[in-house]
C-alpha cells in the first residue's frame, strides 16, 4: 500500500527560543539509540504489510543536527523498508542552514532524497537576532547555494513575519529578495506567534515579541501580494512555489489523506483512526528498544462525519478549494447538503466565494483573500 510517510526528529543543535525541543548539548547519547528506535518502529509496521512510500518527509526540530553516520543509517533504512521496489515522487529532508554541509547534502542526494527545505526564518541578521537563530544571513545563503550545487532543484526555505521590531517595508525587501533568486522553488511563509510553555511565551509577559494583529495581516497581504507576481504561485494559506513545485507531501495533508508518522510524538492516520505516539523521547526509545512496542500515547476513531467535516476544513486551506463533485467522491457526502449554512454564512461575510461549473452551476467554493487571513475560524465553521 502507497502511503505518505513522516519521520520525526525532535533534536536541535541549539535549543530554540520557541520550541522546547531536545538539545544536542546533554542530549547527544541519544541520538544513536533514538535512529535505532525508529528503524524499529518501521520493522514493525512493516512485518504484516507491504508499505510504499508515496512521499517521504523528515522533519522535527533538526534532522541535519545528526551525524552523518546516523541519519545516512536512516536513511538507508528508509529506504530499504519504504522505498525496496520504487522511487518515491518526492522525499523531503528539513535542514538549518548551520547545520548541513556539502558532504551531508551529498549523502542525502545519494540516497534519494530530491527536496530540501531550509529554515531560513529571516534573511534579516537583526532579526535572526532577534529570534535567536543561530546562523546568519550569510550562513542563510551559503547553505541555498550548497544545495543548489548539489544538484536539489526542490528547494524550499521558510520565512517568518510579525516580529514585534519588524516593519512592513522590512518584510516587503525580505519577500521580494527571497523571490529574485532562482535557486529558491518554494517559499513557506509563517507568522510568529508565541506557544505556550515555551521561552518566547514566557519572554512576551515581559516584552513584546509579535507585531500587532493589524501589522501582521498586512505583512500576510504583502506576501499575497508581492510573491504571486515573482511567478510563485499562493497554493496553500501559509506557502508559495514556482509552478511544478508546490510540496507533493504537504498536499496529502491538506486533502486528508492517509499518512504514517515514525519519531516521538509523531501523529500516524489511516483508515479513519487517529493515532499519536509518546511526546517523551525517553519513553519511546524503552518501548521500542526494549519491548518492540509502537508507544502509542492517544487513539482516536473518527466516524464518516467527523472525517468528512475534517476534509472540509482541510480542503478549504488549499488555494483551488473545494469541489462538489470530488468532495463527494472522496468522503461520500454531499457537502453542499452536510455545511448549507456555514456556507452560505460565509459567502456572505466575503470569506468563501461560490465557483461555478462551466455550465453555471454552484460546483464548489474557495477562500477569499479575508478568508485566508481568518483561514482557522474557517476551518472552524467546518468541524462544527
Amino acid at each position: 500500500m502507497k502511503t505518505a510517510i513522516y519521520i520525526h526528529i525532535p533534536f536541535c543543535r541549539k535549543k530554540c527560543p520557541y520550541c522546547d525541543f531536545y538539545s544536542i548539548e546533554g542530549s547527544e547519547s541519544l541520538f544513536d539509540p533514538y535512529v535505532k528506535s525508529l528503524c524499529t518502529h518501521m520493522d514493525i509496521i512493516t512485518r504484516e504489510e507491504n508499505i510504499q512510500a508515496s512521499t517521504v518527509y523528515i522533519g522535527g526540530g533538526t534532522p541535519s543536527a545528526l551525524d552523518d553516520v546516523s541519519f545516512s543509517f536512516l536513511l538507508e533504512s528508509i529506504n530499504e523498508y519504504f522505498l525496496k521496489e520504487h522511487t518515491p515522487e518526492e522525499f523531503t529532508v528539513e535542514v538549518n542552514p548551520e547545520s548541513v554541509s556539502e558532504n551531508t547534502l551529498k549523502m542525502m542526494k545519494e540516497h534519494r532524497v530530491n527536496r530540501i527545505s531550509i529554515g531560513v526564518q529571516s534573511l534579516n541578521d537583526r532579526k535572526l537576532r532577534f529570534l535567536c537563530r543561530p546562523h546568519t544571513r550569510e550562513q542563510a545563503y551559503r547553505s541555498i547555494r550548497a544545495a543548489s550545487k548539489a544538484g536539489f532543484r526542490r528547494l524550499s526555505i521558510d520565512l517568518m513575519y510579525g516580529v514585534a521590531s519588524e516593519t512592513l517595508k522590512d518584510w516587503e525587501e525580505e519577500l521580494r529578495e527571497a523571490a529574485s533568486h532562482e535557486e529558491i522553488a518554494h517559499i513557506s511563509a509563517y507568522a510568529l506567534s508565541c506557544e505556550k510553555n515555551t521561552p518566547f511565551f514566557r519572554l512576551s509577559k515581559e516584552r513584546s515579541i509579535t507585531a500587532d494583529e493589524g501589522s501582521q495581516a498586512a505583512m500576510y497581504r504583502a506576501a499575497m501580494g508581492i510573491l504571486p507576481r515573482q511567478s510563485f504561485l499562493h497554493y496553500e494559506v501559509s506557502n508559495f512555489a514556482r509552478s511544478g513545485f508546490a510540496c507533493v507531501h504537504n498536499q496529502c495533508y491538506w486533502n486528508n489523506d492517509a499518512y504514517i508518522g515514525i519519531g516521538a510524538s509523531a501523529v500516524s492516520y489511516r483508515d479513519g483512526v487517529r493515532e499519536r505516539y509518546s511526546a517523551s523521547v525517553l519513553e519511546y526509545l524503552r518501548s521500542l528498544l526494549e519491548h518492540e512496542r509502537i508507544p502509542v500515547e492517544y487513539s482516536e476513531r473518527l466516524s464518516a462525519v467527523e472525517r468528512t467535516k475534517e476534509t472540509a476544513a482541510l480542503q478549504i486551506r488549499r488555494k483551488e478549494g473545494i469541489d462538489f463533485a470530488q468532495f463527494k467522491q472522496k468522503t461520500g457526502y454531499d457537502l453542499l447538503a452536510l455545511k448549507e449554512a456555514a456556507l452560505e454564512k460565509l459567502i456572505g461575510e466575503g470569506y468563501l466565494e461560490r465557483v461555478n461549473s462551466t455550465s453555471g452551476t454552484f460546483s464548489g467554493v474557495r477562500a477569499t483573500e479575508q478568508g485566508f487571513l481568518f483561514c482557522d475560524d474557517i476551518c472552524g465553521e467546518f468541524v462544527t
